[in-house]
């Protein structure tokens, strides 16, 4: 789908104008990017969402998100869900643990979920310690 600027307002044979026919497509790249930030949200990488039928290919998505802000800040939201999702998902892992053969494997598993939380969403999920780069006060005095 290629998105243009009407040049005139001229009617096609489909019966609408040049804007009309624009906002039809945004509408549809709109749903399109629904359905993408949704598969991004429960788990599914961008590039894996591309390759479905119907969805845009990696290319078409970058460059949705370059040209229409709005696309682009959906996609960081569908990422900090999905953050979400992982760090629960770090819970749910340990609290299936029912013997001792499964623990070292929970906690890989959960570690690996915490790990990728903490990347997509480092404000809130991050390990980093906050850096303060407070200057303290203090005086020279030359005597002499």
């Amino acid at each position: 789908m290629t998105l243009v600027h009407p040049g005139s307002d001229e009617k096609t044979q489909s019966g609408l104008g040049d804007s009309e026919r624009i906002l039809d497509e945004l509408q549809i790249l709109k749903v399109r990017w629904v359905n993408v930030c949704r598969a991004v949200s429960l788990g599914t990488p961008l590039p894996k969402v591309c390759e479905r039928p119907g969805m845009p290919d990696l290319q078409l998505a970058l460059s949705w998100m370059i040209e229409y802000p709005e696309l682009a800040l959906a996609y960081q939201i569908a990422i900090q869900a999905r953050a979400q999702v992982l760090a629960e998902e770090a819970i749910s892992v340990v609290d299936e643990v029912t013997n001792g053969a499964d623990a070292n494997l929970a906690k890989v598993r959960s570690d690996v979920r915490r790990w990728l939380a903490g990347a997509l969403d480092p404000q809130r999920f991050g390990n980093a310690k906050a850096i303060s780069n407070e200057a303290k006060s203090f005086s020279i005095s030359w005597e002499g």
